[in-house]
């Protein structure tokens, strides 16, 4: 399950570039902001999920990976909309690697799957939703 959510997680990032990147021009910098502070914070909840469960007991090396790893993934969101969506994106996953990684270390060894799911369901629904949004800006143009 959690190499699926990585994979998950690896595969929207990647269709988002290659969607995101090209039409960028069309996307208003109000828009871009909401993308890059969704995104950012949907991606790095799960990322921090993700090595918290990982990583579970060593709560201090789960949060500082979840956040570094997480910065990474917000620059990439936020890198075709210039410095404020990029900085709206990094505030978001600075605070979402965190809880993350928080949840990840409260969660039972063993019971981690019904959470990993939910997180996975609304990363897909709102990667999904930014996505449509991205169309219907592009195409209103």
């Amino acid at each position: 399950m959690i190499l699926i959510s990585a994979a998950l997680l690896v595969s929207y990032i990647t269709f988002y570039i290659l969607v995101v990147y090209p039409k960028k021009q069309y996307i208003s910098k109000m828009t871009s902001k909401m993308i890059s502070m969704t995104l950012g914070m949907t991606s790095s909840i799960l990322i921090g999920l993700l090595i918290g469960i990982l990583l579970q007991g060593n709560f201090i090396k789960s949060t500082i990976l979840a956040i570094i790893i997480s910065f990474i993934f917000a620059l990439l969101i936020g890198k075709p909309f210039g410095n404020m969506a990029s900085t709206e994106a990094l505030c978001s996953s600075l605070m979402g690697g965190m809880m993350g990684a928080m949840l990840g270390e409260m969660l039972p060894s063993r019971d981690f799957h019904l959470m990993l799911f939910f997180i996975d369901s609304i990363y897909i629904v709102s990667m999904a939703y930014m996505l449509r949004v991205i169309k219907k800006k592009n195409l209103t143009k």
